[in-house]
C-alpha cells in the first residue's frame, strides 16, 4: 500500500518522471511512457503518466499545469485501453497503479498511471508478431533505446537490485531510530497521529509510489529488516553496517596540506544529521568580502547554494559499497568535496562537468528523501546550480575531477577573498618587522593591480617604517597612477608621507601638488582632519585656508564648529607671520613691504573674529587652548600695528588733554 498521493508535488518534479497529456489523442504515447518508466534507465524509481492535465506556459515562459480533467466516458475509455495494452502489448507485461483524482469540476477527474522501476527490461509490441521496441526516458522525452543504450539497459536489468534498495541482512528493526523516522514523516506532512510508527515499518507500506518500503522481508530467515537507505537515513549507528558512511572534515589555514596546524573532524551519524552538520560548518565559509571602491562592494567568498548543492550531491550520489569516507577539505583559497565512487557508466564525463548531462540517480531512494526534506534542489539540477551560482557571484568556475573511483568538486574562493588573505599576511609581516618580505608581497599584488588601494596603503606604511619613500614614489611615477582612481584617504596618506619623509624637492613638490588637489575635493570628516593636520604641520597655511573654506561651503552646519574655527585662525595667523617677515625684510621694495603690513593686519583681524566666534561655541576643554591662541593673536596684532606719522610731542599733548 502507499501512504499518500500528492499530485501537486508530482507536477513539480522534472519531466523525466512525468508524462502529461490533456485528452490523450494517441493512447499508445502513454503506454510507451509507462514502458520507459518501468525500464528506468536513469534510476529515477519509475514515473507517472497523467491524463487530463494541460501543460501551458506562464507569462514568463515557465511551464504550468492546468487540471482540465476527463469526463467519465473518456476516462474509462483511456483507462481500459492503457491497461489492456500494458497487458497485451508490453513484454513482460506491466501492471500500473491507477489513481483517479478529483478536479474543481465535479463532472471530471484526472487519471494517473504509476509504474515503479522494474527489475526487468520491457518492450512495446504494436502487433503480436512485432519483435518489440524498448523505450527509455531521456530528459522529458520518451525515446527508443538503440545500440549502446539498449545494450546498457539489458545489462542493467540482469544485475541485482540497486544497493540502496537492498535489504541489510545483518541488521534488524532495532537498529532504526524511530524518533528520526517520525520526525521525517512529520516534516514532509504524511505522519498520521492515529497510526503507530510500526505501520510505516511494514514491508508492504511505501512512503511514495516510486520509493520502496523502509523495510523488507529477508529472503534468508523471513524477518522484517531495514533496507540500506533506511539505515543511512534513520540508523542509530549506520557505520556499523555501512563502514564508509561518514565524512572527514579538514580545515587548513593555507592553500595546501603542508601547514603545520590544521583541524580535522569525523562526522558520523545518520545522513540527515551529517548533512546538517556539514552545512552549518560551510555556512561560516560563505563570508562577505567588502570593498566600497568596487561596483559590487559586497562579494561572498563561496555561494551558499553551491556549497549546499555540492555537499548534498556528495552524500546522496556516492557509492556506499566502498568503505572509504567522503572527504571535505577547506583551504584558504578553495573547498574540495570528494565523493566516493565514479560516475555511472551511462554518463558522459565531459557533459557532466559542464552541467549538460541527463540526471541519473545512483541512490534513487536517498534522492527522493532529500528532495522531500528540501535539502536538495530540483531533481537533476545539482551541477547546473553549482555552476550558475558560482558564476552569478563572480567566483571562478567550479572544477570537477572525475576518475573511475571518485568524483571531486573543487569550489575556488572569490578572488577578492584570496587577496584579502594575502593582504592580511603582509600586515602580519609588518607587525613582526619583516619589511622586505612585506614589500615584496605588496609589489607582487600591485604588479597585477596597480590601483589596489589597500596594497598602496600598506606600501605607505612600509615606506614610513623604513624611512624610504623612494620605492613608493617610483612605483607611482613609473605606472603613471591616476590618483583620481584612488580613495581620497589613500591620497592623503601618500601626500602626508611624502611631505614629511621626502628626501628631495621633487618629491616634496609632488606632495604639495597632491595636497592642493585634495584641498579642493569634497572630503569626509576623517579625511579633512588628517589633511588639515598635514597642511598645518608643513606650514601650507594657504592650502589649509582653502581646505577649510571648501569644507564650510560643502557642510554649512560646520561653520560654527569651534575646533575648525580655531584651526582657521591658526592658519591665518601663520600667513600673517609670513607677511610680517616680508614686511620687515629691508631688501623688499617699500610698496611690497607696505602691502605685506596691510595684509598681515587683515589676516590677524580675521583670525581674532574666528577665535571670538570659536570661544562662544567652545567646550570647557577647548576654551583654555582657544584663549591661549587669542592671546597670541593679540600679541601679533600689537606687533603689526601701523606706526603713527605724527610727532610724539603732539601725541603726548593729545593724550594729556
Amino acid at each position: 500500500m502507499t501512504v499518500n498521493f500528492d499530485l501537486d508535488s508530482i507536477l513539480e518534479k522534472e519531466n523525466e518522471v512525468v508524462e502529461c497529456k490533456e485528452n490523450v489523442a494517441d493512447w499508445t504515447d502513454l503506454v510507451k511512457a509507462l514502458v520507459a518508466f518501468a525500464n528506468d534507465y536513469s534510476n529515477r524509481g519509475g514515473g507517472y503518466a497523467i491524463a487530463g492535465i494541460k501543460e501551458v506556459k506562464s507569462e514568463y515562459g515557465f511551464p504550468q499545469f492546468l487540471k482540465s480533467g476527463l469526463n467519465s466516458t473518456r476516462l474509462q475509455e483511456i483507462r481500459g485501453k492503457v491497461l489492456s495494452a500494458c497487458k497485451n502489448h508490453v513484454l513482460p507485461q506491466i501492471v500500473p497503479i491507477v489513481h483517479e483524482l478529483p478536479t474543481e469540476d465535479v463532472s471530471k477527474r484526472i487519471l494517473v498511471f504509476v509504474v515503479p522501476s522494474s527489475s526487468q527490461a520491457h518492450c512495446y509490441r504494436s502487433t503480436p508478431s512485432d519483435s518489440g521496441t524498448y523505450y527509455i526516458r531521456m530528459d522529458s522525452s520518451t525515446i527508443e533505446a538503440r545500440n549502446g543504450i539498449l545494450r546498457r539497459l539489458l545489462s542493467m536489468k540482469g544485475l541485482i537490485e540497486p544497493w540502496d534498495r537492498r535489504i541489510s541482512e545483518e541488521s534488524s528493526i532495532e537498529d532504526l531510530d524511530l524518533v528520526s523516522i517520525r520526525d521525517f514523516l512529520q516534516r514532509i506532512g504524511i505522519w498520521n497521529e492515529r497510526s503507530s510508527i510500526e505501520k510505516y515499518l511494514a514491508f508492504d507500506v511505501h512512503i511514495s509510489d516510486l520509493c520502496p518500503s523502509l523495510c523488507g522481508r529477508s529472503k534468508i530467515d523471513g524477518k522484517i529488516k531495514p533496507r540500506n537507505f533506511s539505515l543511512l537515513l534513520f540508523g542509530k549507528q549506520p557505520t556499523r553496517y555501512i563502514p564508509g558512511c561518514y565524512v572527514t572534515y579538514s580545515q587548513y589555514p593555507g592553500s595546501d596540506r603542508t601547514e603545520p596546524n590544521a583541524e580535522r573532524k569525523e562526522i558520523a551519524g545518520n545522513l540527515v544529521n551529517q548533512a546538517s552538520t556539514l552545512l552549518s560548518l560551510l555556512n561560516v565559509e560563505a563570508s562577505i568580502g567588502y570593498d566600497k571602491n568596487d561596483s559590487k562592494p559586497n562579494l561572498i567568498k563561496y555561494p551558499i547554494k553551491a556549497l549546499h548543492e555540492a555537499t548534498i550531491n556528495a552524500l546522496v550520489h556516492r557509492d556506499y559499497e566502498k568503505d572509504q569516507p567522503n572527504r571535505l577539505t577547506v583551504f584558504s583559497d578553495r573547498i574540495e568535496i570528494l565523493s566516493e565512487g565514479g560516475l555511472p557508466e551511462s554518463l558522459d564525463a565531459s557533459r557532466f562537468k559542464i552541467g549538460q548531462e541527463s540526471p541519473f540517480w545512483r541512490n534513487q531512494a536517498l534522492a527522493y528523501f532529500f528532495t522531500r526534506l528540501q535539502m536538495a534542489q530540483s531533481e537533476g539540477q545539482g551541477i547546473t546550480t553549482i555552476i550558475k551560482s558560482m558564476k552569478d557571484e563572480g567566483c571562478p568556475d567550479p572544477v570537477f575531477e572525475v576518475t573511475p573511483d571518485r568524483v571531486k568538486c573543487i569550489l575556488p574562493a572569490h578572488p577578492r577573498h584570496t587577496l584579502i588573505r594575502k593582504l592580511r599576511l603582509i600586515g602580519e609581516k609588518i607587525e613582526i618587522g619583516k619589511l622586505a618580505e612585506a614589500s615584496a608581497g605588496v609589489i607582487d599584488i600591485l604588479s597585477r593591480d596597480p590601483y589596489n588601494a589597500k596594497a598602496i596603503d600598506l606600501f605607505c606604511e612600509i615606506s614610513e617604517l623604513s624611512r624610504d619613500v623612494g620605492p613608493l614614489y617610483r612605483f607611482l611615477i613609473d605606472n603613471k597612477v591616476d590618483f583620481d582612481r584612488l580613495p581620497v584617504a589613500v591620497q592623503v596618506n601618500i601626500a602626508g608621507l611624502f611631505i614629511d619623509e621626502g628626501p628631495n624637492s621633487e618629491i616634496i613638490e609632488f606632495s604639495k601638488n597632491m595636497l592642493s588637489n585634495i584641498s579642493k575635493m569634497r572630503l569626509q570628516e576623517g579625511e579633512f582632519r588628517k589633511t588639515l593636520r598635514i597642511l598645518r604641520n608643513s606650514r601650507e597655511d594657504d592650502l589649509a585656508l582653502e581646505l577649510i573654506d571648501n569644507i564650510f561651503r560643502d557642510f554649512p552646519n560646520l561653520a560654527a564648529n569651534s575646533s575648525i574655527l580655531g584651526d582657521r585662525a591658526k592658519a591665518r595667523m601663520g600667513i600673517a607671520k609670513k607677511l610680517m617677515d616680508t614686511a620687515r625684510d629691508g631688501s623688499m621694495r617699500y610698496e611690497r613691504r607696505t602691502s605685506a603690513w596691510e595684509r598681515c593686519r587683515e589676516y590677524l583681524a580675521l583670525a581674532k573674529k574666528d577665535l571670538d566666534l570659536a570661544l562662544n561655541n567652545a567646550t570647557e576643554r577647548e576654551r583654555p587652548y582657544l584663549e591661549k591662541d587669542l592671546e597670541f593673536c593679540n600679541y601679533l596684532s600689537e606687533l603689526s600695528k601701523k606706526p603713527s606719522r605724527k610727532p610724539q610731542r603732539y601725541q603726548d599733548k593729545k593724550i594729556r588733554s
